[in-house]
């Protein structure tokens, strides 16, 4: 049960932080998106 609840946390802030870089995506531009967004989900396969 908990596991499952952890999976879909880790869903959500998955999906929320895509969908929050798409939004600064336009001000930061495409390569510096792109490291950030490798770089957040890095940091969060350390964190599982």
């Amino acid at each position: 049960m908990f596991t499952v609840l952890k999976s879909g946390m880790m869903k959500t802030l998955i999906l929320n932080s895509i969908f929050t870089l798409n939004k600064y995506k336009y001000y930061l531009g495409n390569k510096y998106h792109f490291i950030i967004q490798l770089f957040l989900f890095i940091t969060l396969i350390i964190k599982v």
